[in-house]
């Protein structure tokens, strides 16, 4: 053993040099091979320590939806109630901005929009209608699907259609909203093939979302609505904080769609905060355009609602926020214009909100990951979990045997790529 202590020494010094490494403190040998009937070990100054690496998905077989353009977020507006603009084409040329979608809230049983369908064919502007349940008791009525799809049907023109969204206010439960989400889907394919169905919820529902979801084949693209009110004081509450777990939860299997209000004003305070709505509504748009590419479209819900919520959300009545919002959405990541796809199969890459752990040669990945692609077999995860930070996790080697999943770690840029192999659940 004696013939190896120089090069023990010398891997001593270089791991101790290259890691700047306190050499006050003890270091870990690990045994890497044996040689001639001797172990070789190196000494490892790095065994105790933690680095955090940006955690990313690369997803295999990824179908882009309907309407999904390849790069950049579809600006969209919804002006139903907006007692200032009179057409789609004066809010766009107020705000100097053109929208490439217009939303419209419908009942189901009510007259089939004609008209507004109209005015976007126009305006070249792709229709959002946004299904409400009907008045009556039977709120799962099939028929006023079908009634709706064959509507649809005569125009041929293609449109987005939000079902049902799962929204403060309307009480469903899970299972049978989910079986009509279904039913209603099939519908829409038989007759109206021409409709891109949309699923979505608000914040109120965001974290049991699951529970209202239909399932990957039944949904073309998912939606959250985000009501971003400001307070007393003018703060406003953590809107990507909102946003994160939603859309770490649906962004490898469809794209998202996002609708958008801001406060100026708040009625606890009976104050207006123009301006510190407008660096909000900065904000949104630019960490959207720098950190959410799965964000393919975002509808802002330009109005007051002074009888609901009680805030005011329109931004074509105040200069400031016209001109905040006019300069948020002209850089070239926000478009007007739907290009039409090829929609074969690809590789995509995205960006969670979690980390990954270096800790010496060993990888370890976050449960809230591991959930998303295995949450049925809870009893053998929690054999191998460990936790760091005050988070669980769960060795690499253990995730590659459970899920089939490879990975390969960029030191320089600092960040973690897990490959999928298998089709996410």
């Amino acid at each position: 053993m004696r013939k190896f202590l120089p090069l023990i020494f010398f891997l001593v010094l270089l791991t101790a040099c290259g890691h700047n490494a306190d050499l006050t403190q003890p270091l870990d040998i690990v045994v890497i091979g044996e040689f001639e009937d001797e172990e070789v070990i190196a000494v490892d100054s790095r065994q105790d320590e933690i680095i955090y690496l940006d955690l990313r998905l690369e997803i295999a077989d990824y179908k882009p939806a309907r309407f999904e353009p390849e790069q950049g977020t579809i600006l969209g507006a919804y002006i139903e109630r907006d007692i200032r603009t009179s057409s789609m084409g004066d809010f766009d040329r107020y705000l100097g901005v053109k929208h490439g979608i217009f939303e419209y809230t419908l009942r189901l049983g009510e007259d089939y929009p004609l008209r507004w369908i109209l005015q976007n064919i126009a305006n070249f502007s792709i229709p959002l209608i946004t299904l409400l349940p009907p008045d009556d008791e039977e709120i799962f009525n099939l028929e006023l699907i079908a009634d709706f799809a064959q509507s649809a049907a005569n125009l041929n023109i293609p449109l987005f259609v939000q079902l049902f969204p799962a929204m403060q206010g309307h009480s469903f439960i899970p299972t049978e909203y989910v079986q009509f989400f279904r039913d209603a889907n099939r519908i829409f394919t038989d007759i109206a093939p021409n409709i891109v169905l949309v699923w979505g919820v608000d914040t109120t529902r965001a974290g049991v979302a699951r529970h209202f979801y239909p399932g990957d084949d039944y949904v073309d693209w998912v939606k959250l609505t985000v009501y971003n009110d400001i307070d007393e004081t003018g703060n406003f509450s953590d809107f990507f904080g909102v946003l994160d777990a939603f859309y770490f939860e649906f962004n490898s299997t469809h794209p998202i769609m996002l609708g958008l209000a801001v406060s100026h004003y708040s009625s606890a305070s009976n104050r207006h905060f123009p301006v510190r709505a407008a660096e909000k509504l900065a904000q949104i748009y630019d960490g959207i355009a720098q950190n959410y590419p799965r964000i393919k479209a975002v509808i802002y819900r330009n109005y007051s609602d002074l009888d609901g919520r009680g805030g005011i959300y329109s931004i074509n009545g105040t200069q400031v926020l016209a001109d905040a919002y006019r300069n948020a959405v002209s850089i070239p990541h926000y478009i007007n214009l739907i290009v039409y796809e090829d929609l074969q199969p690809k590789s995509i890459v995205i960006q969670t909100p979690y980390q990954a752990v270096m800790q010496g040669f060993d990888f370890f990945i976050p449960w809230q990951v591991v959930a998303r692609f295995d949450e049925y077999n809870a009893e053998e995860w929690a054999k191998k979990q460990t936790h760091i930070g005050g988070n669980a996790f769960y060795p690499m080697g253990f995730v590659y045997e459970m899920l089939d999943l490879d990975f390969f770690v960029n030191h320089t840029e600092g960040f973690l790529v897990l490959q999928q192999k298998l089709k996410l659940q």
